[in-house]
């Protein structure tokens, strides 16, 4: 690493990280990671941070460090490919083994926090899981106006593994903590200043100026340490609450609606509340070591590997079949038939312009049997069916109907927890496809292209038909039309039409889909 020398200079063998050191001793690391429009805690990054952390404590000249990023976010949290290898490798290892692995970067973070030089991080963006949990390890955070920072994890059946759920709750107490990493929303850096989570709030253009001031000025008193580390620190107290015993915090579960046979389906929510009350009463060390082991005990239960697939992985893989936009491609539709204003309104919130049948250059969309206008082309025709429950009076088309009468055809989920599913359902040598993908960049959905009949409509009349059956029956029924709508179509991928049905809210997230049930319990997907 350079103790001098160009602004943003990568230091050899640390790639990941820039460096920049001034004449009162503060050193600005950038974090950059190459290739990589976002950065995201990867091996790679680890190995960064952990020379950088050997520098500092060995380099006199560095009296203070501000942590910063640039990309146009802080950091988005974890590598999920790196996440998803925790999950395969926690089928065969040892918890001592997970443990080792999965624990690296608490352990980096832990030694960042009490390296004994002040670590400022220079929020904007977005500091998401890692990012905020080595936010919440420096001993100031700084964020520019807009930032938005949170603990996402729960929503890939997860929990914050690298100290969040041992600082946070030191930092606000654990109530508020709990509601925050319980429902996984990010919070605006106003408001997260005014829980005490960040310091600061500036503008932008000051954000870098501000972060160096402060750690220059912590560099001035004695060796950097967090709160609670200190020997007299006591720590935050609910006002509604004497003794914050576990028993009062579940209220917690009541005020987000997370009933008895949720925590038992998404074990996360137990999980955090376990680490947070188990580690209250313990020093840093010592909790951050029972946050890992309530962390390997949870990533051993499928369902965090269920999740992470249809949810992340196999929904970017969904996301890379949508062509990207183009001038010469602008967002025209024309919609005609039963139920066609409740479309174009849908349309328009998603800035489509709405034009007559007849203009060029745009998709045409039927939600009935309307004929097509003279000269339609297939490849920019589809017909629209929508919803994954009952018809609804604007009469948006039939809902849930197994077979798609009309093709080439796209049914548009839901708005859901997760977002929006489009299935794209090709005519004959693929007509429509095109057209149908458009819609699904147009409404930010996750794609799934199927041939013949709509998979995810077969998932909705499967639902419907079961819905008194008991909760395991009714799963296996829907799975079961889902590898019959397989069977018809050789071509489905069944990991994206996993995340669809997910998305879609056909399935629910923690058995990862119905493909990923049928495996998970010993049947075939190829099943007639």
């Amino acid at each position: 690493m350079e103790s001098t020398g160009r602004t943003g200079a990568a230091t050899a063998g640390m790639p990941n990280i820039h460096t920049d050191i001034d004449s009162d001793g503060v050193l600005v690391a950038t974090i950059d990671m190459p290739g990589r429009s976002m950065n995201v805690f990867s091996a790679g990054l680890m190995d960064s941070l952990e020379q950088l952390l050997d520098e500092v404590q060995s380099n006199a000249a560095i009296k203070a460090v501000v942590l910063c990023s640039g990309k146009s976010a802080f950091l988005a949290g974890a590598d999920l490919e790196m996440v998803r290898m925790f999950t395969e490798r926690a089928r065969t290892d040892s918890p001592e083994d997970l443990h080792r692995l999965c624990g690296r970067l608490g352990r980096l973070f832990r030694r960042l926090e009490t390296n004994g030089k002040p670590f400022v991080a220079a929020i904007h963006g977005l500091a998401l899981g890692g990012g905020l949990e080595v936010a919440l390890a420096c001993h100031e955070r700084v964020a520019a106006e807009k930032t938005e920072v949170g603990l996402p994890e729960i929503k890939l059946g997860l929990l914050p593994g690298a100290g969040g759920t041992q600082r946070l709750p030191r930092l606000i107490g654990q109530f508020a903590a709990l509601k925050l990493m319980l429902k996984g929303d990010p919070l605006p850096a106003a408001k997260a200043a005014s829980l005490g989570i960040i310091d600061a709030v500036v503008p932008p253009d000051r954000l870098l100026e501000h972060a160096k001031t402060r750690a220059l000025a912590r560099a001035a008193g004695r060796a950097a340490k967090a709160p609670w580390d200190s020997e007299h620190w006591l720590a935050p107290v609910h006002p509604n609450t004497e003794e914050n015993g576990q028993g009062d915090l579940e209220r917690v579960f009541d005020e987000l609606g997370l009933g008895e046979d949720d925590r038992r389906r998404y074990p996360a929510s137990g999980a955090i509340m376990e680490c947070v009350v188990g580690g209250w009463h313990k020093s840093m060390d010592d909790a951050t070591s029972w946050e890992m082991d309530c962390f390997v005990r949870l990533i051993r239960d499928p369902t965090a590997g269920n999740m992470i697939r249809s949810l992340f992985l196999d929904r970017q893989r969904a996301t890379k079949l949508i062509p990207p936009a183009t001038p010469d491609q602008p967002a025209r539709a024309a919609v005609q038939g039963v139920g066609a204003e409740a479309v174009r309104a849908l349309l328009r919130a998603s800035r489509v312009e709405i034009v007559e049948a007849n203009s060029p250059g745009c998709v045409w969309i039927a939600t009935d049997d309307t004929a097509l206008p003279p000269g339609t082309s297939p490849e920019s025709t589809v017909h629209w069916y929508q919803g994954a429950g009952p018809r609804d009076s604007s009469g948006g088309g039939p809902r849930g109907s197994e077979e798609a009468p009309h093709l080439p055809a796209v049914w548009v989920s839901d708005l859901t927890q997760y977002g929006r599913a489009v299935e794209v359902i090709t005519g004959a040598d693929g007509q429509g496809k095109q057209a149908g993908l458009q819609i699904a960049r147009w409404l930010r959905a996750t794609p799934v292209v199927s041939q013949g009949a709509s998979f995810l409509g077969a998932l909705a009349a499967a639902r419907t038909s079961s819905g008194q059956l008991p909760k395991d029956e009714k799963l296996l029924a829907i799975a079961v039309a889902a590898a019959k709508a397989r069977a018809r179509d050789a071509d489905l991928d069944t990991g994206i039409a996993d995340s669809a049905a997910v998305i879609a809210g056909l399935f629910p997230a923690y058995a990862g889909g119905p493909f990923t049930y049928l495996r998970q319990h010993g049947r075939n997907a190829d099943a007639d």
